[in-house]
Parts: C-alpha cells; structure tokens; sequence
C-alpha cells in the first residue's frame, strides 16, 4: 500500500467507487474534468468539487484568507479545462455547529475569489450536521456553472479529440501544493516531523504558510487561450496522472521536469514518497498543462506571461502506448 492510501486516501477505490455512482446514472453529458450538455445552441457546463483536507490545514493555522480561492479554482480550472467559461458560482457549507465569525471569513474569501475569477456568487446550502460532522470542523463543496456557444464549443473539442505527435507540451507553473494531497502532507505536523512556523528549506515561507498558499486560478487565462491550444490538463488529484485523461490510446506524454517547489521534496524526504507516488498525487510545481502546435507555440507563452505566471517547456507528445512518461523513468498508466 502506497505512502498515501496509508495516510486514509485510497486513490483507486475512489475511482471504482466513481465508477460504481457512475454506472447507476442514466446520462449522455460529455467531458473529461468537467460535464457538459448541447441545449438551446449552447454548451452548458457544470462542475463540482472540495478542498478535502486542507481544510484542517486552515483550522490548525487560523487563518482562512486563502481559502476561497481554493475552492473556486478547483471548480473554475476544471470547467475551463472543458473550453467553456464560467459564469455562476454555488456553495454548500456542512458544519457540525454555525459559527458566524467563520462563515462571514469564509465569504470574505470567497467573494474575492469569485471576483478574481469573474464568476458571480449565486447562493448555496449551509447544512448543520452535528451526528455527521466532527465538533469544530466543516466541509465545504462548490458548484460552477457555465455556457459557450454551441458551435464554437465543437470546434475546441474536435481539436482536443484528434491530438497528434510532436505537440508541443507547456506547463504552467502552480503557487504551490493547491488543494490535493493534504492528508499526506498534514502528516509533517501531524506526526511532529515539523512545527507549523518553521521554514521550510529553498522557501520564504513557512510550513504553516505552504500548506495554505492559494490555488491558482487559471480560468480567466485558460478562456484567453482556447483558440490557440489543442487541450487543457488541470493538474489535481491524481497529479500527472490527469494527462492521461485527454490522450489516445496512440499517443504517450514525454515529460522532463528539472525542478520542483520546495514544498514536494520536503514531503518526500520526511515522508519517504517514491517518485511515481509523487507525480501521481501532486502538481509537483506545474499546476497546469497546455498542448499546443508548434506554430502556436511562441504566441501562447508569449500570452501566459504577460499574465505574470511562469510557463515551462515541459515536452511533447509522442507515438507509443497511452502513458506519461517523465524524466525518462517515471511512467503513469492508469488515471485510476
């Protein structure tokens, strides 16, 4: 058993555990990290997602600024990846006890977020479920929403279901761990390894401070680039393993990835994390993969940086069995 199924997070009995939910739905929704639908001439989006356990990581810190961000971007990247922009976003907050100085910091931070990611803050639940809940902790669940004209949403799809050799693999770099893995990471201080306010080594920033860093919000850039690349890979739960999602079964990723943040080697040095483990639950420093033509290429980095983020070249895709390939020993197969 791997280092993070130990830690309480079993990646592939969630997947089968997907598929089980799956299977039961009568449903012809289309996508690959996010859903959508053809109505009315329009491409209809919906997507839905946590932050899980960093949560805890807020709690153990006392400081919930960031945390909007992680639940929009989690939501917003995700339907973007599908070409499709945001526009409405909804929240569900299950707590074993209200506590109204929290909630109004939770909305705090997720009114800026929403505001970063020009989605409009369209209301939600607040469950209390004290026999559900652990006393002086609460999830939280966002829901997104978005449209595209029908046409042009087939257009985008057509170029991401006919890839070829030789594109042209960039990646945009991650503020940090994002919002996966945590339960494995939380094990730093959980298990005294390290306090909260020591620094972290290669980094100006605390533990306490890495573990809740804000994710990226990509959605307003990603909607920016849709006409010029062939695919988005928002880089989640399952790490690297989410580019296997969008490949053919002709075509495998070709990686080399020089560096990481310093937050993952200080989770695989204190922790004993193989690599292939690493890759498949962490963004390891890139929180977004972008393919692209080659005739594209320069336009497209060109576009990112002026938005002030860090693109690398990462690879390329080339012919051979579905897989990810990284560093030339690192090799990904299955997503789940």
């Amino acid at each position: 058993m791997d280092k993070y199924a130990k830690s309480g997070v079993n990646i592939e009995l969630e997947g089968n555990s997907i598929k089980s939910l799956v299977s039961e739905l009568k449903t012809n929704l289309e996508g690959i990290f996010a859903k959508y639908d053809y109505k009315y001439g329009k491409a209809l989006g919906f997507s839905s997602d946590g932050i899980g356990s960093k949560i805890l990581c807020y709690q153990a810190v006392g400081d919930y600024s960031n945390i909007g961000y992680d639940l929009v971007a989690m939501n917003v990247n995700d339907l973007a990846s599908e070409f499709i922009p945001p526009l409405y976003f909804v929240n569900c907050i299950s707590t074993n006890k209200p506590d109204p100085e929290l909630s109004k910091e939770l909305g705090k931070s997720l009114n800026k977020a929403c505001e970063m990611a020009k989605v409009i803050p369209a209301g939600g639940e607040f469950a209390s479920l004290p026999d559900q809940i652990k006393e002086y902790t609460f999830d939280w669940i966002g829901f997104v929403f978005g449209m595209e004209d029908e046409d042009k949403h087939r257009t985008y799809i057509k170029k991401r279901n006919n890839l070829e050799p030789d594109l042209i693999l960039l990646g945009i770099k991650s503020s940090g761990i994002h919002s996966n893995g945590l339960t494995l990471a939380r094990r730093l201080y959980e298990d005294g390894i390290m306090d909260l306010y020591d620094k972290v080594p290669e980094s100006d920033k605390t533990l306490g401070e890495e573990l809740t860093t804000k994710t990226k919000i990509y959605s307003k850039l990603m909607t920016e680039l849709r006409d010029d690349v062939e695919f988005f890979a928002h880089i989640t739960g399952g790490g690297f393993k989410n580019l296997i999602r969008v490949l053919p079964s002709n075509l495998y990723a070709k990686l080399k990835i020089s560096e990481v943040s310093p937050i993952f080697k200080l989770i695989q040095e204190k922790l004993n994390v193989s690599d292939a483990e690493m890759y498949s639950v962490f963004n390891m420093g890139i929180g977004l993969v972008v393919g692209v033509k080659k005739e594209n290429k320069e336009d497209v980095i060109s576009k990112i940086e002026k938005e002030n983020e860090i693109c690398l070249d990462l690879g390329s895709l080339e012919k051979g069995e579905r897989k990810v390939v990284i560093n030339d020993k690192i090799i990904l197969r299955n997503y789940w």
